[in-house]
């Protein structure tokens, strides 16, 4: 009978030198969100839809958490600015203009419900859920739960790999949100 003694051996001493290996520096994230090059867009013939940015909040237990990768710990710097900045970039490709003031076509508030980066191995998974609410002259339309997904290989545990897959999982997001905001105030008042 032959012992597996030795494959066991060979594969703990690399378990444990993969570990060492980690980097054990906590990841920090950017509070602002880098979108995907702009493409055309055909909204941006039509007439602006005026959306007026509202309360940005993060509703999750712990608002620095952002999940892991490769036993580095993700935080971020101000999750809320963060996703702020990736409401204010509907505005870049046309079709959306963001007001500060005046009578907007609608008034969206969000808020952050889960957001996180982790691996498994070779590969990583990022997640963003956002809760938007959006109203029109005082009358609230129903909430909506909008979930952005980042799926890729797990190259080398880096800051900007984290960010990255985080960015790209929010902008998956928001091109769900952009377009039922076009679609709302296109149905108009």
């Amino acid at each position: 009978m032959r012992s597996h003694a030795p494959v066991r051996s060979c594969l703990l001493i690399l378990s444990l030198l993969l570990t060492g290996c980690a980097d054990p520096t906590p990841i920090i994230l950017s509070a602002q969100y880098q979108p995907p090059a702009a493409g055309a867009d055909p909204a941006a013939h039509a007439p602006a839809c005026r959306v007026k940015l509202g309360e940005i909040t993060d509703k999750r237990s712990d608002t620095e958490s952002m999940g892991s990768i490769s036993g580095r710990v993700v935080r971020a710097a101000d999750s809320t600015a963060w996703l702020r900045s990736g409401l204010e970039s509907l505005g870049r490709d046309g079709g959306i203009t963001l007001v500060k003031a005046g009578d907007p076509d609608l008034v969206l508030s969000a808020d952050l419900l889960k957001a996180y980066v982790m691996s498994v191995t070779t590969a990583k998974s990022a997640n963003v859920v956002l809760s938007v609410h959006t109203s029109r002259r005082g009358v609230s339309a129903p909430d909506q739960v909008y979930r952005g997904t980042d799926e890729g290989p797990n190259w080398i545990a880096g800051d900007d790999e984290a960010q990255g897959a985080l960015n790209r999982a929010l902008s998956q997001a928001l091109v769900q949100v952009r377009g039922d905001l076009l679609k709302q105030c296109a149905e108009g008042p």
